[in-house]
């Protein structure tokens, strides 16, 4: 997505956005098909992936926990054990089984080893042997690449593009790494007998050494996918005289069965194959490349390169990035930006969206790009296609949509072998402040009642604010149409940001999410911006406030994340924090208090109508018919929350107040208490580590 936004941030501050572009890519993925709603979430757990932009943590879950954390996000994206010469031929795309005979004796030297640093050692001095032009193997144990949460691989190989620095590892320039164990006990995979009758629904190891390794092989995954433009990330994992070949996309992760490294040939033949691959075939975005020699001339003399090296605190060159137009695929518009992009998705799978700053070479402007791999689904419409039909409907506070398209053909391979061992089933990831939600709804209320799309992500992140105070309402990706027939099962499916999606969409995975959902997902961003950035007497708990809206339960026989039960109970509590502003308290009291009753106790239609028939005649509630009172405001409470226009009419009644207090500070955030970490603690944290699928596509908006 792009859009004119030299001031373009989030709901916390300003922003001026005039235009949308969009690049997407879908994968194809193999359809389940069903007659039941599905509970799968398709963008939305409480994961490193979704929710910790919002979280009360202030430590990553991943890095925090020593990995198992993120393993266990990880669970059933595994594919697998595929045999290695079928990995070579299928996803490498380069096993030639005519190949000339390899010797061998080197690598028992290396599974030989009386330490894992001496076995890091011996496999580089074996790899540097074969005098691979342009290629480094470099040994980085206990080295640490600071710019991303202290990680670091055993063994980090740079391609013939890196210029790396050899004293630390570098995620922005890493090709593909391997890491070793000394012990088979290591391995996080355990391969099917072949007498077993019943195979394992998944391969994966329950042990903690087993979670460890799986999530310190996640985030560095992580960490070269959220530092650069890939398609997939290749690794390979030794342990003892063994080892796996793997691939990693973000609908998952394919891996081979074991095989003895010291006597099969498979690692060695994927390293001097790999080797020989060019860019895009190693997994390398051929749609985002280093600048020709005419273009480095050219970008001297702009004056927009101040702007993005100023946004990019690590920047270190500037890059072309390609996004189709949306009438014509085969038509690519250029925009400058600045490389290495934000480290900000800490998870390998999942839509990874990630937004940034580029400029468009054509209309010669700064503009707002938004980079995701969209979900591959018959019901989710191209973004460029939804905005058409917000343009036609006329809905306002919507950034006008530029060029965007799905990117060349890239899409995920993992779930194409989902079906290959095991049953995993991977789809084909203040006063201006409320206004700016007014405005967002006001879109949103546009878009449902005359455009019939649903938007299903309220969040904090995709509510924009111009320069002159207006909000934009962005992210259409995961819209639904609600005027083709009935819900399908993927409507079922929960969308948003785990903080601010409804506490009855969290509690029940499988309900269908309607207006309602949305409507108070407004209500959550809201009061946690409220939380965060205004003054109110409840600082002293923040944590424990902002702690409601992480909550999360494990789920139940494999089925999805729930949770919600403080959230929901939270909107009638009578201790909620008092606001230094008077109309953001009212508002707010007024808004909680309507939402309530979709928690509170439920009345029948019958009942509801018997209030109502008792206000239509004129008359009193008795002392015996009190419950049908309740009923009646129970009725016209669950009434108002569908109604066209009523939450922007609760807004602006609010929004006409002159008490408003007018801060001149900017956004800055209430301090939550932090959990005691620094980066050598981190790093020490990962010495101790080394010592012991949605189907997606990759998607460009500007």
């Amino acid at each position: 997505m792009t859009m004119d936004s030299t001031n373009t941030v989030p709901a916390m501050g300003l922003a001026h956005p005039t235009q949308f572009y969009s690049r997407a890519k879908p994968p194809k993925t193999p359809r389940q098909e069903s007659t039941q709603p599905q509970s799968i979430s398709t963008s939305i757990s409480n994961q490193a992936v979704s929710s910790r932009t919002y979280s009360s943590r202030v430590i990553p879950h991943h890095v925090h926990d020593g990995s198992e954390g993120l393993a266990e996000e990880m669970e059933m994206y595994f594919v697998g054990p595929v045999p290695p010469e079928d990995f070579l031929e299928s996803v490498l795309n380069g096993h030639d089984a005519n190949k000339p005979e390899v010797d061998l004796s080197p690598f028992k030297e290396v599974s030989g080893s009386q330490s894992e640093p001496e076995m890091h050692q011996k496999f580089v001095q074996v790899m540097n042997g074969f005098a691979l032009k342009d290629w480094q193997f470099v040994n980085s144990t206990n080295r640490r690449d600071s710019l991303r949460d202290c990680l670091g691989p055993n063994i980090s190989i740079y391609g013939p593009e890196a210029s790396p620095n050899m004293d630390t590892p570098d995620f922005s320039q890493i090709d593909t790494f391997v890491e070793f164990k000394e012990k088979e006990s290591a391995d996080p995979f355990e391969d099917p007998k072949k007498s077993d009758e019943i195979l394992r629904p998944s391969f994966e190891r329950d042990s903690i050494e087993a979670k460890r390794t799986r999530g310190q092989l996640g985030s560095y995954v992580a960490a070269i996918s959220g530092s650069q433009f890939r398609l997939r990330v290749f690794a390979i994992l030794g342990f003892g005289s063994c080892a796996r070949l793997m691939c990693w996309d973000r609908a998952g992760a394919v891996v081979t069965e074991k095989f003895n490294y010291t006597t099969e040939p498979y690692l060695v033949r994927f390293m001097l194959e790999y080797c020989r691959c060019d860019a895009e075939k190693r997994g390398l975005d051929p749609t985002v490349r280093p600048l020709t020699n005419l273009e480095c001339e050219i970008v001297k003399n702009l004056d927009c390169t101040g702007h993005l090296i100023e946004r990019n605190r690590h920047h270190r060159e500037f890059r072309m990035m390609m996004i189709p137009d949306r009438d014509d695929d085969d038509t690519e518009h250029l925009f400058l930006t600045s490389y290495p992009p934000r480290y900000t998705y800490r998870s390998p799978f999942g839509r990874a969206t990630r937004p940034m700053r580029a400029y468009d070479m054509e209309k010669k402007k700064i503009v707002f790009v938004k980079d995701y791999w969209r979900p591959d689904a018959e019901d989710i419409e191209k973004e460029g296609d939804i905005y058409r039909s917000l343009e036609k409907a006329k809905v306002p506070y919507v950034a006008p949509f530029g060029v965007g398209n799905d990117v060349k053909d890239f899409r995920t391979i993992v779930q194409a072998y989902a079906a290959l061992g095991g049953t995993n089933k991977i789809s084909g990831l203040i006063l201006t402040r409320v206004r700016v939600i007014s405005h967002a709804m006001t879109a949103h209320d546009a878009a449902y009642f005359d455009a019939k799309i649903l938007h299903r992500d309220i969040s904090v992140g995709n509510i924009l604010i111009d320069k002159d105070g207006d909000g934009f309402l962005i992210d259409w990706d995961l819209c639904i149409r609600i005027s083709d027939g009935p819900p399908s099962a993927l409507r079922s499916q929960r969308t948003g940001t785990w903080q601010f999606i409804s506490a009855a969409l969290l509690r029940d995975p499988t309900q269908i999410q309607t207006i309602e959902d949305d409507r108070e997902s407004a209500l959550h961003v809201l009061t946690w911006l409220a939380l965060r950035f205004s003054k109110h007497d409840g600082l002293a708990k923040l944590a424990t406030r902002l702690k409601y809206y992480d909550e999360v339960d494990p789920p139940q026989s494999g089925g999805a994340d729930t949770g919600g039960l403080a959230k929901g109970d939270n909107l009638s509590s009578t201790s909620f924090p008092n606001f230094e502003s008077i109309p953001l308290n009212r508002l707010l009291r007024e808004l909680r208090k309507a939402f309530s009753f979709r928690y509170g106790e439920q009345y029948s239609a019958d009942e509801i109508q018997e209030g109502k028939d008792i206000i239509a005649a004129g008359s009193l509630f008795g002392p015996t018919d009190l419950h049908l009172a309740d009923a009646y405001r129970y009725g016209s409470a669950m009434e108002a929350l569908a109604t066209r226009n009523w939450l922007v009419k609760v807004f602006n009644k609010h929004l006409k107040s002159d008490n408003w207090p007018r801060y001149d500070d900017p956004a800055n955030p209430n301090a939550i208490t932090p959990i005691t970490s620094s980066s050598k603690k981190r790093g020490s944290s990962q010495v101790k580590l080394d010592e012991r699928p949605l189907g997606s596509n990759s998607r460009r908006k500007i």
